[in-house]
């Protein structure tokens, strides 16, 4: 920092085929150590590549002698091409502390001879030099910083799950659900195919739920990107820079079947798999044989280092080893292409539809007024609590939940039917009034007959807007209506 940088450069001939030989200066102020490039282009008869070998390097030795002289400067020494196997050459003693690198790159040969620029104290940061096939330029790039080590899929899986979403979507079809990774507090990505028409979206993180759009859809590599209103995740993920190999321990990371998070492990069976899925051809696809079941399409494949290898996206449910997914050096770059200039997906031209816990259209004739985002929140509120997922059903509430109460008082019981009676807005917030039974076991039932087993319930449900969804606040009972009573 605070240097300045100057560059020159020269050309001369070698005896060797008079190949040009080009010699790039650069000097950092206000020391004058240097750093010295020669590129030599070799001819079809030269040697394709040599070891590195170490030479001292040029120029002034400002170390003063037993005599109290400087002594002159060491000769040039361009750098001799070695034998076959040799295996380098020690600097001598006294210039141990300067030293110099040649490699040579099929038909291109460089010379990197590299002086101090910073204190001696001060750590030289590590750079990778690549040529070409041209000795235009030399390109210095820094080193990849070095993965996380685990020792285990287990371990990767405890410092990735953070990072591992829900996602809930309304479509022409009614509701359905699937998987996404964070990649940021804001974006995640999963399967194009998750939110295919989707006219609502909702990502879920823990007990935090946010309104998300997708920007980035590309339904033929099935990869999407979601933003949410809000930050939702700390934790993030990273695709991987090296491509996965068969034999590799993977695991899939999703929401199978719609329930809590779960870990799947397994092994990568194959690379470039080419299917036919939905009528729609896809290819370069990784197969592999973990249990990824429905719900875990656009969750992420990991391997040990907890990077994402994969989107998952496809299999026979009971066909073992023949699970999909998109690799992530297809999925990323299309992602980062959507950061800088967001591509979403086309609008479906559908009317809202409302269904009911089991997916059938919910009857609306006598509501004062439609309210299909509010109506989502409680079906996935309660279809949480009935399988005991008090994290997710804690998500749907405007304020803090703490899903220890919501299980505290659900543990044994099971909501069996739960219908809307009406819908009505409020000012800004919305309310439904829902009828619903639950079974329960005895000593659970209502505070006033805690032995009965099954009980009707009859109140209303108060939601606000909060992260871009209509969340709930509270219940109340139902004006002029009993709020429980025996079936």
């Amino acid at each position: 920092m605070g240097r300045t940088w100057g560059m020159a450069s020269s050309t001369s001939s070698s005896a060797r085929g008079n190949a040009p030989r080009r010699v790039m200066e650069s000097r950092c102020w206000p020391r004058r150590s240097t750093v010295r490039i020669m590129v030599r282009v070799y001819g079809e008869r030269d040697p394709p590549s040599f070891p590195a070998v170490t030479h001292p390097l040029p120029g002034r030795d400002r170390r003063a002698d037993r005599t109290g002289h400087r002594r002159a400067p060491p000769p040039w020494t361009t750098p001799t091409p070695p034998e076959r196997g040799y295996s380098g050459q020690k600097a001598s003693g006294e210039d141990r502390n300067m030293w110099a690198r040649s490699a040579w790159f099929g038909a291109v040969g460089v010379v990197v001879l590299l002086g101090a620029c910073t204190k001696p104290a001060e750590p030289s940061p590590t750079v990778t030099v690549t040529a070409g096939t041209t000795a235009s330029a030399a390109v210095v790039k820094k080193a990849a910083a070095p993965e996380p080590t685990f020792t285990s899929l287990s371990e990767a899986f405890k410092a990735t799950s953070g990072a591992v979403a829900r996602v809930e979507v309304a479509n022409c079809a009614g509701y359905a659900g699937g998987s996404a990774f964070m990649i940021e507090p804001d974006l995640a990505v999963t399967a194009a195919h998750v939110v295919q028409e989707a006219k609502r979206a909702r990502l879920i993180v823990g007990t935090t739920a946010s309104n998300a759009t997708v920007i980035g859809y590309d339904l033929a590599r099935d990869v999407a990107l979601l933003r949410t209103d809000v930050p939702i995740s700390e934790d993030t993920m990273t695709f991987t820079e090296k491509r996965v190999s068969v034999g590799d321990e993977v695991a899939t990371v999703g929401f199978s079947l719609g329930d809590s998070l779960a870990f799947h492990s397994g092994t990568v069976n194959g690379l470039d798999r080419k299917v036919n899925i939905n009528g729609r051809t896809h290819s370069g696809l990784i197969q592999h044989d973990t249990a990824a079941q429905p719900g875990d399409s656009g969750a992420p494949l990991i391997d040990v280092t907890g990077r994402v290898v994969g989107i998952q996206d496809a299999g026979i449910p009971s066909t073992a080893g023949q699970r999909l997914a998109v690799d992530a050096l297809v999925a990323e770059p299309l992602v980062q292409d959507w950061k800088a200039a967001p591509a979403p997906a086309p609008s479906p031209n559908c009317p809202d539809v409302m269904t009911d816990l089991d997916g059938q259209p919910l009857p609306t004739p006598s509501f004062r007024v439609e309210l299909p985002s509010s109506w989502q929140t409680l079906m996935i509120y309660v279809a949480a609590v009935n399988r005991g997922d008090y994290t997710t059903a804690a998500s749907q509430f405007a304020g803090p939940k703490d899903p220890q109460i919501l299980e505290d008082g659900s543990q044994t019981s099971q909501i069996t039917e739960f219908t809307a009676r009406d819908m009505w807005q409020q000012g800004k917030d919305r309310v439904i009034w829902a009828e619903f039974v639950t079974t329960q076991d005895p000593g659970f039932g209502p505070a006033d007959r805690p032995a009965e087993e099954c009980t009707i319930w009859s109140q209303d449900y108060l939601l606000a807007p909060h992260n871009g969804l209509y969340l709930i606040v509270k219940t109340l009972p139902h004006e002029g209506v009993t709020r429980t009573r025996p079936c």
